[in-house]
């Protein structure tokens, strides 16, 4: 089957450091190849070659752009909005689906080449194609207000609370497809340190700051690393959790890490602790499953997502608020490496892999849904 898979254009694909979206897209074309199908990427140019996957380079990564290309795509992104004869365009605030747009216009004419295609970016301007059998993954609470301009948009979410949530306010069936994990990079290691870990985008939905007040009440050893650069739109709440680690006795904080010391940071942990906060919920979790993976347990605050991943009391703990997080992180040393390893296998490439490939056989053959 001859196959296209379409990453978000912000970033490099694999990402160097941050980006879960990117790394999870790598693994799926991995695995589709090792499954025999003729796999290419739409990625952002500069991307490192996957071995057996075409690779199809389009813009520059948001990093590498100037101030100028910046405000460019920025000026440009939106949709045009009309309300009692006033005409106006609702922005994003960083311009990244004008530039997937761009993207859009260097593969379109590629399309109809392909079987299948899978659009993992956050815009999805394939649905602007015609062709039918494209498959649109969304990675976040909800990537559009409507539809896609189609009988069957074919949605995925990552988790199946995720799932029955884009049906229920796109009102269009919605099905689960859970991301891809290569659980060979981490190492299992059953010995663990005292220290608990943060490892998530630094901005208040991901209850950062409910992390550092509970490591001050608790008086627990921590770190706190995550992608903290200028991706992330709230630099003053990036600066602000800073100078509360500054001042903390308890609290280390690494921001944005490379590979070598995120692994380390994951296998050497005393458990994974994932909050929230403003209403928001997390889709999928990838962070829980490279944790369970190195034999950590995870603590969490109940979220879509990790309703998939943790069961309760084998291999971490799903809190219904930080009273029960605090008492839960107690309780970690119950909970053996080896069922935190074993819980996560359902994850992997390989079984990940075959689903979506189970996936993509149906729709090619016609079903629709």
């Amino acid at each position: 089957m001859k196959t296209l898979l379409i990453s978000s254009v912000a970033i490099k694909t694999p990402p160097a450091m941050y980006g879960g979206l990117e790394r999870l897209i790598v693994e799926y074309a991995k695995g589709l190849a090792q499954l025999g199908h003729d796999v290419a990427m739409v990625v952002a140019k500069g991307s490192d070659k996957i071995p057996n996957v075409e690779q199809i380079d389009t813009v520059k990564p948001w990093s590498e752009l100037v101030p100028a290309e910046q405000q460019m795509y920025s000026r440009n992104d939106g949709i045009d909005r009309e309300f009692r004869g006033l005409t106006w365009k609702g922005r994003t605030w960083n311009g990244w689906r004008e530039q997937e747009r761009v993207s859009y216009e260097m593969y379109k004419d590629l399309i109809g080449g392909f079987d299948i295609i899978g659009d993992h970016s956050w815009a999805k301007w394939a649905y602007a194609s015609k062709k039918e059998e494209i498959i649109g993954t969304c990675h976040s609470i909800k990537s559009y207000n409507i539809r896609p301009p189609r009988p069957h948009p074919l949605m995925t979410g990552v988790s199946h609370g995720h799932a029955r949530f884009i049906s229920k306010e796109l009102h269009i069936p919605c099905r689960a497809l859970q991301n891809p994990t290569d659980l060979n990079l981490y190492k299992f290691v059953k010995d663990k340190s005292e220290r608990i870990l943060s490892l998530n985008r630094i901005m208040p939905q991901k209850g950062i700051h409910l992390f550092v007040d509970l490591v001050e009440k608790e008086r627990l050893r921590a770190d706190i690393a995550g992608d903290d650069s200028q991706l992330v739109q709230d630099q003053g709440y990036v600066q602000h959790i800073k100078n509360k680690c500054k001042n903390s006795a308890f609290a280390n904080y690494y921001g944005l890490v490379d590979e070598p010391t995120r692994l380390k940071l994951l296998r050497e942990a005393k458990c994974l602790v994932c909050l929230k906060d403003f209403g928001y919920e997390e889709v999928f979790g990838l962070s829980a499953v490279e944790a369970l993976a190195s034999g950590t347990p995870v603590v969490a605050l109940d979220t879509w997502g990790f309703r998939d991943i943790i069961v309760d009391g084998q291999n971490g703990f799903i809190c219904k608020d930080m009273e029960e997080v605090a008492k839960a992180i107690q309780k970690v040393n119950e909970i053996k490496p080896e069922a935190c390893r074993e819980s996560v296998q359902k994850f992997s490439t390989e079984v990940r892999s075959k689903v979506y490939e189970q996936m993509f056989t149906q729709v090619k053959a016609g079903v629709r849904w």
